[in-house]
């Protein structure tokens, strides 16, 4: 169990530092928004056209835009206009440790895809938060269920648990 967990936790890792640049950026990509008013905010990247990103919010399926660190549409509170104070893409596959805190998308087996956090890992699995619902999941290192607070229950199997990592 030791070595499947090491296995795991060296076939992912996470670049901490913020970014607005969105050239790398693709289609399902997970974006971090932090506003000006300090607010943090998940959505995933619908598309990317020019050197505008246009993405959804996990939490409440509002669409926005970004022209590098400004909103170019909005459909939430934050207006046209608004200059947020960070802006950072995830995606890919890295090959280091994941430290607590990283971003992971989990594809479980009916093949729906959700994006988490890393809140610990230890020799008993990888305990993460979704990051659209705030439930919790432990996986073990073949990517079964251990505990579950949301819809797929324990024994489930996932297909994949990746790192994404921050785009440059």
């Amino acid at each position: 169990m030791k070595n499947i967990l090491t296995i795991l936790m060296s076939a992912l890792t996470l670049l901490f530092s913020f970014s607005a640049n969105a050239q790398n950026t693709a289609a399902n990509d997970l974006c971090v928004v932090t506003f000006a008013d300090g607010k943090t905010f998940y959505a995933k990247v619908l598309s990317k056209g020019g050197n505008e990103v246009h993405t959804k919010m996990l939490h409440s399926d509002n669409m926005y835009s970004f022209a590098g660190t400004t909103v170019t549409s909005s459909g939430g509170a934050y207006k046209i206009g608004h200059k947020c104070q960070k802006i950072a893409f995830y995606g890919g596959r890295a090959n280091d440790i994941t430290p607590v805190g990283s971003y992971i998308e989990v594809v479980f087996g009916d093949g729906v895809a959700f994006f988490a956090q890393v809140e610990s890992i230890g020799n008993d699995g990888l305990v993460t938060r979704m990051l659209h619902s705030g439930n919790k999941y432990k996986f073990n290192g073949d990517g079964k269920v251990l505990s579950s607070e949301g819809v797929y229950p324990v024994g489930h199997k996932t297909k994949s648990v990746m790192l994404l990592t921050r785009r440059k």
